[in-house]
């Protein structure tokens, strides 16, 4: 049996943690009016739209961590289908959440990150994501450092759920439709409750609630 590994005591905590201090230092303290980070960093530090999105980041995170074992299902089928399906509701919701905080931390730190929609715009806003295709948003977090996301969200596997292109058999087993490839779904939700543990706790450790809060007497 493998070693459980800690998430705030491996080696992608402290990768991810660091990258996160650097950015948020970046864009924190007194900072030139000619320089673009004062323009930048207003997307970011106060921004109400960040804290309502990480908020309830949080609450779903509470409540499906709730869900997980509390379940009782009639068969195996259902179990798995049930995992496939909790699967695409966790990387829609919580992960494509953290992915969008640190693109736009990214962006508040110079990043031009852009989308299409009838003519080509830089992206200033957290709505304004959602038009950035979740491949162009892996490959951009990556390059920046994070590689966590890679964990977090598997794109091959999210388009498998959301189309459907899976079989279960009566065992339980799951299979890619297109190659008949056995498909771990319990590793893909274990290793994406990691990389949430990890990017939560990096960005908390790193001061993202201490800088961004514009509720911080709430908070108390």
């Amino acid at each position: 049996m493998s070693e459980t590994i800690i998430p705030r005591e491996s080696e992608d905590y402290r990768n991810t943690k660091e990258n996160f201090e650097k950015l948020l230092c970046n864009i924190s303290g007194n900072i030139p009016a000619n320089d673009y980070r004062s323009t930048r960093s207003k997307l970011f530090w106060g921004n109400e739209e960040i804290e309502d999105r990480w908020d309830e980041a949080e609450r779903i995170s509470v409540i499906l961590r709730k869900m997980k074992g509390e379940i009782a299902y009639p068969n195996e089928k259902v179990k798995s289908m049930s995992k496939m399906l909790a699967y695409l509701g966790l990387v829609e919701s919580l992960g494509s959440t953290l992915m969008d905080i640190t693109l736009l931390l990214l962006i508040a730190n110079g990043l031009d990150v852009h989308t299409r929609r009838g003519v080509l715009r830089h992206v200033t806003k957290l709505d304004q994501l959602k038009d950035v295709d979740t491949r162009v948003k892996l490959r951009i977090l990556k390059t920046e450092g994070f590689k966590i996301f890679g964990k977090l969200f598997k794109v091959e596997y999210r388009n498998i759920v959301a189309h459907l292109k899976f079989t279960i058999g009566e065992n339980g087993q799951i299979t890619q439709k297109v190659n008949n490839q056995p498909i771990n779904i319990d590793k893909a939700i274990a290793d994406f409750w990691f990389a949430v543990d990890v990017v939560s706790n990096a960005l908390q450790d790193a001061g993202f609630l201490r800088f961004t809060s514009v509720r911080e007497n709430e908070r108390k």
